[in-house]
């Protein structure tokens, strides 16, 4: 009878249905996400089919459409068959107008009711669970004239205004089947239930005959005509003839707040799930409890405890104009309008209730004295039951005092007024929707000119806006457009120079303008991060991104493209402000022919010389200390600056901006330059004693490739390009000049200039100067030196080393000179990256041996703007570091498990833990013999990192993996800028377990967003990883049963019981706690053959003969007594702000709040998706893990369908069989590692290095002894 599609939260996607059978019985059914597949093309409504072998599971919920207790089940073995027809019969069971007004139908159950549409109300849009949703009530009259309130959500008020607009005769009968029973106030309407309802106008129906004949005569358009136009102008009331009305409706009226009426709360809890009030439990009061447990609340819907709540405003406003008093009521989606505020942000976190009523919040009492204009609801009992309560379904916004004026004025507004030929003014003019457009249509085309009369002047209520002006115009039934000959010949352009794009004003955001072009730079298409909904495309999330050039004389490499985009609008994509297309309005035009008064030509020559003339200033800056930073003054205030700034001068700047610094080269290594602002100062000061500021660079240092090619060299310590004029030497000093290797060789290197930064000196006056005279006089004049750099300068450089010495080099009491080699500039506001790494650098860990070469870091990087969430990291540089070596960031799973703990100290870090829980021994097999090793841990909450702010457990657990991927790639952005030596290293991402989610989430991220941020991501690799559960579960059960942990009896037993398509609810619970080996405390379920703890006591002095082969089983007991030591914890860094509980290896909490969808999410499309950019993917099992068997693994992997490259063979390390391997097509490997468990590199550490090495090297695994 009926189909639809549904999502929960929990289950994911369904398809539900209503099946009768031939006896007119009903019965919902059910079709679960992994069957959709299977059956949605045979699931037809109207269609009679035959279904067989089906479950009956009991029905849940509020609502039925049957008294019939049980719901059909479709499960794997179901089949649907055609059937003949077996009935015309749409089964109608009508219910009765008066049986349902007197409260005798069960409420419960889904009815049909059928009557004639009267008194219709205006369509609502509105917002409903944070989507937007219209809304429309009327009443149905029966034949009996019997009326029925009736509230139509969605669609279906779509589909009932519709049909009432397009009645011509103003009857308009409706069928409303499975609609539900609502009770407010003690008067009853009916409502659509969700999708479950159907809605039919004027059905061809036998019902409906007999409905006509037995009704008698038809109310004639009873339904409520429009008043005004359709964006809701109702008529303006005093609050005098609000109160005195008696008519049922809406009307504005402007009012002033006069008090908060404290009889009745400002905001309330609901129910996430259903929206409903919840009750707060008394909180439970524990002198032992050291942490105050967050509060419960009761939901009726759920009879149980809410699993999330919201709060939501509920305003009762005392309001009163010069006619009168009365109260007001607001509802959270108006309240926020007025409030400027949501009630979560006002309560932060809190869930306490308002104790005290005269005690309200600063921004709910300063609506005291407001003025507001409000649309008003006048109910039935406002008008009968003298209720002086109304409620608010309407915010106007803008300024009343205008508006007043404007609609009561009938004035007639002259053309002229609002737009200027001469000027190039727009206005902006809008036609309400329905019949209003017809009229025009046939004289509103592009490019006419037509003469309006008669329309109505408003104030803009959109925030897009196509022109600056203050009103625009608004067309009405009596306005009257004819069309006129071509006034003038324009275009009326309005183009956007470059500099207006990157720093916008504030009103520049809210209109669109126009650009013109060369395209360049075009992007393959794009998705945003976006899920659609079962049915529907991704097409709205697609998108193109490219550059116009404003430069059509340059040299392409292709036949240049000119574009004019129309009316786009500035906004801000991925932290960049570009122009974007606009729906409906926005235009673009290539190669355009249709504007024949622009010559392109002639058009973007005359752009060009449009640009101001002034350049952008670029300085470099000195401190006392040495240290050197840019700074740049944009073109519109380098005339302002110039004359302050000197060269040799010292200055006082303040009120700057910090930038970041961008660009392949740079002429210091600070991350970020200083930026000039209109509020910008500065003054001439002193000249200070001051440490010299220049670094003098060694050919030796360039040449043997030590120096980031991305910093500009400050000079050369022994470069001396020297010149033979007249018998002397001149010794020249190269400032801010490039690195360049101009062809492959061990010493075919060159310095070349990099513009106008770059500079020559002259014999300056430095010390390094005078030694090379000393050197050159002691050899003799005539002694040839040489040096394999080949030094280049451009003409205009050169000629300065022709001339006397005449340019001397600044002192470094003077000023800015030439550039060091520096890590940060003391005179900013905002600490710098680097002095971040600085602090971060753990000198050495409590306990640790001797003869470690290797650097160590820890310490937090915060994660979100403002910063409130903050991940802590342990980084491990490779023994024989080099800017090949690659950075690895390594994930432990749970989800809820520190990588810090389990990754870096007991499985593939440089140190384990000794027995005393005080000191460690060295890892000889440590992945950082090959790798830049980066440990950290996440999610917000795991290990030491944390939340400044209180954290929504709820909030997060419903999209958890969303928001750790998030979290995971801004962790590494940032730490990327704290260490930028790494930026354009090669990235390999891996980890274990649940890794197996955040490793493809985390890299799909990455992919998604290098336009923006380069991360150079080549591979992930993932040992036991979980990668689809559900596929998973189905086949833990064999590698329980090959090594003999259960019984062939009990597998035959559960096989036959727990299957999913026969599963018996009665049988399978007792047989499912023996393949629950998890809860087997003599067995550990993460390396079956490994002994368990039995005493977890630290020893007070180390194990003797402790080796990494060995793998202790209270092992974790002394990593979690290490990482909690004070003296521990102040070397690396970490927990700085003395949190309130002690590290543990996992936050069993935060794991039990993680919602079973993202759990039970697959993904292998990820992996589909990241194998097809080209990132190589090593997937790795343990064979002795029963928690992620091998056996869960491969059968994952078999539902990608790859095609196998290298069949099933041997891998060796040392002689030894270090397990089997497989490689698809797709750059996929498979690897099995013999005898070890879950944790791979702690069980077997040898084999796991081998392993790692193999890949990121992208060599194969050794295939001989």
């Amino acid at each position: 009878m009926n189909v639809w599609r549904q999502y929960s939260v929990k289950a994911g996607e369904s398809i539900k249905m209503i099946l009768v059978d031939e006896a007119g019985d009903k019965m919902y059914a059910a079709v679960r996400r992994e069957q959709i597949k299977k059956f949605e093309r045979c699931l037809t409504e109207g269609v009679w089919k035959i279904i067989t072998t089906i479950t009956l599971n009991p029905t849940s919920g509020q609502y039925h459409i049957s008294d019939l207790k049980y719901k059909i089940g479709f499960v794997f073995k179901t089949t649907v068959s055609p059937c003949d027809t077996v009935s015309d019969s749409l089964f109608l069971s009508l219910a009765k107008f008066d049986v349902i007004l007197s409260g005798s139908t069960n409420s419960n159950i889904l009815h049909d009711v059928m009557g004639q549409v009267i008194d219709r109300s205006e369509i609502q849009d509105l917002n409903a669970n944070n989507k937007p949703t219209k809304k429309i009530d009327f009443h149905l009259r029966d034949q009996h004239d019997t009326r029925l309130a009736c509230i139509l959500w969605g669609k279906y008020a779509e589909i009932v205004d519709k049909a009432c607009q397009e009645s011509t005769d103003g009857i308009v009968v409706c069928l409303i089947r499975f609609a539900k029973i609502n009770l407010y106030n003690d008067t009853r309407s009916v409502s659509n239930f969700f999708d479950v309802s159907q809605v039919f106008v004027d059905p061809t129906l036998a019902e409906l005959d007999l409905f006509k004949q037995s009704s008698g005569s038809f109310h004639k358009r009873l339904y409520a005509p429009r008043t005004g136009d359709d964006d809701g102008d109702y008529p303006r009331q005093t609050i005098k003839e609000v109160l005195t009305s008696s008519d049922v409706g809406k009307c504005k009226t402007v009012c002033t707040v006069s008090a908060i009426d404290t009889d009745w709360p400002c905001y309330y809890f609901c129910c996430r799930a259903h929206n409903k009030k919840v009750v707060k439990e008394e909180a439970i009061k524990l002198e032992d409890v050291k942490q105050p447990q967050k509060p419960r609340f009761w939901c009726e819907i759920c009879n149980g405890f809410a699993k999330s709540v919201v709060a939501k405003f509920w305003l009762h406003l005392h309001i009163m104009d010069q006619t009168g008093e009365a109260r007001c009521m607001l509802f959270d989606s108006h309240a926020k309008e007025i409030l400027g505020t949501t009630a979560p942000e006002l309560l932060d976190g809190s869930f306490d209730e308002i104790e005290d009523p005269t005690v309200l919040p600063d921004v709910i009492n300063g609506l005291k004295g407001k003025t507001f204009q409000f649309l008003l609801c006048i109910q039935r009992e406002n008008i009968f039951g003298g209720y002086d309560s109304f409620t608010v379904v309407r915010v106007y916004t803008g300024n009343i005092v205008d508006e007043i004026v404007q609609e009561d004025s009938d004035a007639y507004v002259d053309p002229s007024s609002l737009i200027s030929i001469e000027q190039n003014n727009r206005v902006d003019a809008t036609i309400p929707q329905g019949n209003y457009h017809n009229p025009f249509r046939p004289f509103l085309k592009p490019g006419t000119w037509i003469h309006i009369s008669d329309f109505r002047v408003v104030v803009p209520q959109s925030r897009v806006r196509y022109s600056s002006f203050r009103f625009h115009i608004k067309f009405i039934w009596e306005t009257s457009v004819y069309p006129l000959p071509e006034l003038v010949k324009r275009d009326f352009f309005d183009f956007i120079f470059p500099v207006d794009l990157k720093y916008p004003c504030l009103e520049d955001w809210d209109y669109v303008t126009d650009a013109m072009g060369v395209v360049t730079n075009i992007s393959a298409i794009k998705k945003f991060l976006f899920v659609c909904r079962q049915g529907e495309t991704d097409y709205e999330s697609r998108y193109v991104s490219f550059e116009l050039l404003d430069n059509i004389s340059a040299a392409y490499n292709y036949q240049p493209i000119v574009a004019i985009v129309r009316f786009w609008r500035i906004a801000e994509i991925e932290g960049e402000n570009v122009l974007k297309s606009e729906f409906g309005c926005s235009r673009i035009y290539l190669n355009p022919t249709n504007f024949p008064e622009i010559d392109i030509q002639s058009y973007m020559t005359f752009l060009v010389s449009l640009v101001p003339s002034s350049k952008v200033m670029g300085l470099i800056l000195a401190d006392e200390h040495g240290m050197t930073i840019e700074a740049t003054v944009g073109y519109k205030m380098s005339d302002h600056y110039k004359d302050f700034i000197n060269e040799g001068e010292w200055v006082t700047i303040t009120n700057f901006g910090v930038v970041e610094n961008s660009g392949s080269v740079r002429a210091t290594t600070h991350s970020f330059k200083i930026g000039f602002s209109v509020d910008t100062v500065v003054r001439l000061t002193s000249p200070v004693p001051a440490i010299p500021h220049y670094r003098l660079a060694s050919f030796s240092s360039i040449i043997d490739d030590e120096i980031d090619k991305s910093v500009l060299v400050a000079t050369k310590k022994e470069a001396h390009n020297y010149r033979r004029y007249g018998g002397g030497v001149i010794v020249v000093v190269l400032g801010w000049w490039k690195i360049d290797r101009y062809f492959d060789g061990p010493k075919n290197v060159r310095v070349c200039t990099a513009g106008p930064i770059s500079t020559v000196f002259p014999d300056p006056d430095i010390p390094e100067s005078n030694e090379i005279h000393e050197i050159n006089n002691r050899m003799g004049k005539q002694q040839d030196w040489s040096v394999t750099a080949c030094i280049f300068l451009s003409l205009s450089l050169a000629s300065q080393i022709h001339c006397s010495s005449q340019t001397h080099f600044p002192s470094h009491k003077g000023g800015a000179g030439l550039s060091g080699d520096t890590s940060h500039f003391n005179s900013i506001t905002r600490e710098n990256v680097l002095s971040l790494k600085e602090k971060d650098l753990i000198e050495k860990l409590p306990g640790q041996p001797s003869g470690i070469s290797f650097r160590q870091y820890g310490g937090y990087v915060a994660v979100n703007e403002p910063a409130t969430r903050f991940l802590y990291y342990y980084f491990v540089e490779a023994i024989k570091p080099s800017k090949s070596t690659p950075l690895v960031l390594w994930f432990n799973g749970g989800p809820g498990c520190s990588s810090v703990g389990f990754g870096a100290f007991e499985e593939l870090g440089p140190f384990r833990v000794h027995s005393d829980g005080k000191t460690l021994y060295r890892n000889p097999y440590s992945w950082n013999n090959e790798a830049n090793m980066l440990f950290f841990e996440g999610p917000i909450s795991v290990g030491f990192s944390y939340s400044s702010t209180p954290f929504d457990w709820e909030i997060f657990g419903e999209q958890a993996d969303k928001l750790t991927a998030e979290d995971n790639y801004m962790f590494l952005v940032n730490w990327l800028e704290r260490f930028p030596e790494y930026k354009g290293r090669d990235v390999y991402i891996s980890g274990q377990s649940y890794a197996g989610h955040y490793i493809p989430q985390l890299a799909q991220i990455i992919l998604h967003r290098n336009n923006q941020t380069f991360i150079n991501l080549r591979g992930i690799s993932i040992g036991n990883p979980g990668l689809d559960l559900l596929i998973e579960a189905d086949n833990e059960n064999k590698f329980i049963l090959s090594h003999g942990l259960v019984s062939q009896k009990d597998f035959e037993e559960y096989s036959k019981v727990c299957d999913f398509a026969n599963y018996d609810m009665d049988e399978c619970p007792k047989i499912m706690p023996k393949f629950s080996i998890e809860h087997n405390k003599h067995l550990d379920v993460y390396n079956i053959y490994a002994p368990v703890c039995l005493n977890s006591t630290l020893s007070s002095e180390p194990k003797k003969c402790t080796t990494i082969m060995e793998v202790d089983p209270c092992r974790s007991n002394y990593v979690k007594a290490y990482l909690n030591s004070e003296n521990v914890q102040e070397a690396m860094h970490a927990n700085t702000t003395k949190l309130p509980y002690e590290w543990k290896a996992c936050n069993h909490y935060l794991n039990s709040v993680w919602i079973d969808a993202d759990k039970d999410a697959s993904m292998v499309p990820i992996l589909h998706d990241l194998m097809g950019e080209g990132v190589r993917v090593l997937v790795y099992s343990g064979d002795v893990d029963a928690a992620i068997p091998f056996t869960a693994t491969m059968a994952v992997l078999k539902t990608m369908n790859l095609t196998v490259v290298n069949e099933w063979r041997p891998w060796f390390t040392g002689g030894q069989l270090g397990g089997f391997t497989e490689d698809y097509e797709g750059n996929l490997t498979y690897a099995t590692v013999k005898g070890s468990g879950h944790s791979v590199p702690l069980d077997q550490p040898v084999h796991a290095l081998n392993l790692f090495t193999s890949f990121i090297r992208n060599t194969p695994l050794p295939q001989t002894p």
